[in-house]
């Protein structure tokens, strides 16, 4: 079995990530930081603004605008409404970031079929199928700077193709930079450069000084040239924005340097082995090559680190450390591949809990979707009978190989678990989003009919609520005076902002309530429900 898949390896990592990264890429509603880049690209396309981007008519210069770009494309070859096609640049975004890591991994020195387990493991990592099938920024960022790292990597431990390597090196350098500015530089770049002077050292680096100075012209090319355009055309804007960001760093979602250190649970359905891989005393006498696992192992903790020195902390900015914990982990897999029979008992106990707990939730699955609900199921029946025929049939069968000590097929089979949640049990996700007052914005625009008006908004919308308003802008006046010729309009008001935005009235004018715009995907009651996905929309008229 393992001699075919190898045989065929890259169609099966070809495979795997069409299975994995592009069905059901509409299922999951808008989120906020999609919001942004969807709104972006659309004005892009309907005003021009590729360079001066914009959001709601307004600057939007926090991140630059590569991955709107690629949006943009997609959106005008299968248009704007179109979900999936707004999420397909991440997805191929997560393909190119799969090749590279492969082709590190061969260049460390590694064998095909320990590439083949480190891609396997890096396209069914938790947050890389997140990001993979999420139209924001990340999967771009480190994708292109998992190629400026391939190159780089290249340049450092040889001596033939120096200007090549170089310049393909900063080009993808400076594309990552491009991408979400310098993220990826501090979150992947820099402790795969601390983990290779450590292990590896700068050898014969004054013999590559002029190939050297290439890569750095062209990644500093590449990464300064919108930032300074925006610069020289919207100075004021670009300063107020740089500085919101600056402080952004060190005030918002501040939590202890700790709150990283479980990092490896982001790998998601690799948690437990991930974890063994990590056990550097335990694995590195084992493992078949003790130098790379060492590099690989600091680039890991040193990111983690680095990470961690950061006041501002989220759980998706642990993406780039599962590409390098995605080798360690390969690491384990080869060594459990060779030695599983002969381990001791207390050494195949994370193996066995690993297993198990994915056969319990295959056995469990159809009870607790049923348990949860039951009401709900009809129109997805065909949905769940199928995901939990197979999710059974799997658990099934992964007990028999755990029986018979069969570590390589429960390896792929943990692979093939993957692909059936997201082929057959993801379209279920839609019985969460169980929100009976959902009010889509399209009723603003019956509003505007009925009315004969022009509707603004006043304050901040959520970006969730601007995004669906698809047939132009909210203008955002925050004084009624901003508002020209003012006889009738209807406002949008955010509930943080309404009794400051009624104070604007007086005897002169009437106000009518007219709906309250709720694009929660979530019940009232649902913890998941969130106020900010919500406003009021008013009719304000001269008397």
């Amino acid at each position: 079995m393992e001699e075919k898949i190898l045989k065929y390896d890259k169609l099966v990592i070809f495979l795997v990530w069409v299975g994995i990264f592009l069905p059901h890429l509409a299922v999951l509603p808008v989120n906020i930081m999609e919001a942004r880049n969807f709104i972006t690209a659309r004005e892009m396309l309907q005003d021009g603004n590729w360079l001066l981007t914009t959001m709601n008519g307004l600057p939007r210069y926090e991140k630059p605008p590569l991955p709107t770009w690629l949006t943009a494309f997609s959106a005008a070859i299968f248009g704007l409404k179109n979900i999936a096609a707004l999420r397909f640049p991440s997805a191929l975004m997560a393909l190119l970031l799969i090749f590279f890591t492969r082709e590190l991994s061969l260049h460390l020195g590694q064998s095909k079929r320990f590439a083949l387990h480190v891609s396997l493991i890096v396209a069914t990592s938790f947050y890389v199928i997140y990001a993979g099938r999420d139209g924001s920024w990340d999967v771009y960022a480190h994708a292109f700077m998992m190629g400026g790292i391939f190159y780089l990597y290249k340049f450092l431990s040889a001596n033939d193709k120096l200007y090549r390597n170089a310049l393909f090196s900063g080009i993808f350098i400076g594309l990552s930079f491009m991408s979400k500015g310098p993220v990826s530089h501090f979150a992947l770049l820099l402790p795969f450069l601390m983990a290779y002077g450590v292990v590896f050292r700068f050898q014969s680096l004054k013999k590559k000084l002029f190939p050297l100075f290439l890569l750095l012209i062209s990644a500093l090319i590449l990464s300064a040239w919108w930032p300074l355009y925006v610069y020289l055309f919207d100075r004021s804007a670009a300063e107020t924005i740089a500085e919101i960001e600056g402080n952004a760093w060190v005030s918002n979602s501040v939590k202890s340097v700790f709150y990283y250190w479980s990092f490896f649970t982001q790998s998601g359905i690799w948690t437990i082995p991930a974890f063994v891989s990590l056990l550097y005393p335990y694995l590195k006498p084992k493992v078949s090559n003790p130098k790379v696992y060492r590099f690989m192992f600091l680039w890991t903790i040193f990111a983690v680190l680095l990470l961690s020195l950061i006041p501002e902390k989220k759980a998706r900015y642990l993406f780039p450390v599962l590409i390098p914990l995605a080798v360690n982990l390969a690491f384990y897999i080869e060594y459990l591949f060779n030695e599983f029979k002969n381990l001791k008992r207390i050494e195949k106990l994370p193996i066995y809990l690993h297993f198990g707990i994915l056969i319990l939730v295959g056995l469990a699955f159809p009870i607790a979707v049923f348990k949860l609900f039951y009401r709900n199921l009809a129109f997805l029946k065909y949905w769940y009978f199928g995901a939990s025929l197979l999710m059974v049939l799997l658990a099934v069968w992964m007990l028999f190989l755990l029986f018979k000590n069969n570590i390589p097929k429960l390896f792929y089979t943990n692979i093939l678990l993957l692909l059936i949640v997201v082929l057959v049990a993801f379209p279920l996700g839609r019985l969460f989003y169980d929100n009976p007052d959902n009010i889509a914005t399209r009723k603003i625009t019956v509003a505007e009919h009925t009315f004969q008006t022009t509707t603004y908004s006043y304050g901040e919308i959520s970006p969730e609520i601007l995004w669906q308003y698809d047939l132009h802008k909210l203008p955002q006046v925050d004084r009624l005076k901003n508002v020209p010729d003012f006889q009738k309009a209807t406002f949008l008001v955010n509930e943080n902002h309404e009794e400051a935005f009624l104070s604007n009235f007086d005897s002169d004018f009437t106000i009518k309530f007219l709906m309250t715009i709720d694009v929660n995907p979530f019940a009232a009651n649902k913890k998941n429900h969130k106020g900010r996905l919500t406003a009021k929309l008013f009719l304000i008229e001269k008397k």
